[in-house]
């Protein structure tokens, strides 16, 4: 299906990111960095927590919503960084070192750069990706903050002269469930899913994209359609792959998990009880992201990569020299 771009965009005044709400990872690999993002770890165990007792969950469920918050962290995170680490342009030159970006890689490196900022510094160091803003809405709690993030978004690509999709397009991909990797007898009772939408196009060819991550309930406990639920019970995990196949040929699978989804986020938080609200999917994120596929195959070539894994290994030499230095067990004192 063809996708047309707005005729009219109406878009609002950005808000700031905050950690507290939403924000994209940092790309600081230092040690302060890694803190900073073990610190965010544990708000985002807290939140899990929380979930859990909101939804009343199962003891079952909510150890897979636990796995699957971890496994996205550590996912998310390396996607960041390694686009970051491999990396085209070194951003060196008196071109590159605007006050504009210095100011933009700062705050990337904060997480409170805006979605506007995170382009720069894509574009100046011919990134293949880089995350616009990530919303860690475990449960539903902060849910109502996508709009938010969404709008600064839109205001980026519309300050760089971009095309907004009307109505996107949306695909839902099945990602795990809890019988792999709880190993449930009881059949599956949950399924991690990604959805994804292109929101917008740059003129340099970069697509921009939102992925939201939930869990498809179909527990004892799920709201869900009972005929598919039935239906997803019955299905023998043979092996890690042709269950999605199996589960995908359901009919009326993929339309009810679309509907079940824009419901339970699109709703008024007053209509319904968070219980009530999401006992058919339960929220875990929303990440935006912008990627551009030349960039993508620039990285892959093998002179690019013996320059990473040189750079690399240059920055490991100096944090072991400057940990000895701190440790007191070499001198750098210039020489005179």
């Amino acid at each position: 299906m063809k996708q047309e771009p707005v005729a009219e965009v109406r878009v609002p005044s950005p808000e700031r990111p905050r950690p507290e709400t939403w924000a994209a990872s940092t790309i600081d690999t230092s040690p302060e960095g890694r803190s900073r993002l073990f610190e965010q770890s544990k708000m985002l165990r807290e939140r899990t927590e929380r979930a859990i007792d909101t939804l009343g969950l199962s003891r079952h469920l909510g150890h897979y919503l636990f796995l699957t918050v971890e496994q996205r962290i550590a996912h998310e995170n390396h996607l960041n960084y390694s686009s970051y680490e491999n990396r085209l342009n070194e951003a060196q030159s008196a071109d590159d070192l605007t006050l504009e970006y210095i100011g933009a890689f700062q705050r990337a490196k904060d997480s409170t750069a805006s979605p506007d900022d995170l382009l720069i510094v894509r574009e100046v160091n011919m990134m293949e990706s880089v995350e616009l803003g990530k919303l860690s809405h475990i449960g539903g709690e902060g849910i109502e903050h996508v709009k938010a993030m969404e709008g600064a978004v839109y205001s980026a690509i519309d300050h760089r002269s971009g095309i907004i999709v009307a109505n996107p397009e949306e695909s839902f991909n099945l990602i795990t469930n809890d019988a792999l990797m709880l190993g449930s007898s009881d059949g599956i009772q949950a399924i991690t899913v990604n959805r994804k939408r292109c929101i917008g196009y740059l003129p340099c060819g970069t697509r921009i994209v939102e992925k939201s991550q939930f869990i498809l309930r179909t527990d004892a406990d799920s709201t869900l359609d009972p005929d598919i639920i039935d239906k997803v019970r019955r299905i023998k995990i043979e092996d890690g792959e042709t269950w999605r196949d199996q589960i995908l040929r359901i009919r009326g699978f993929e339309d009810v998990v679309a509907s079940v989804f824009n419901d339970a986020t699109q709703q008024d938080s007053t209509v319904k009880s968070p219980r009530s609200r999401f006992s058919a999917i339960i929220p875990v994120s929303t990440t935006v992201y912008a990627y551009n596929k030349e960039i993508h195959d620039g990285t892959k070539t093998r002179e690019h990569r013996r320059r990473v894994d040189a750079r690399l290994a240059q920055e490991a030499a100096s944090r072991v020299v400057f940990q000895r230095a701190v440790d007191g067990s070499v001198d750098i004192t210039p020489i005179e």
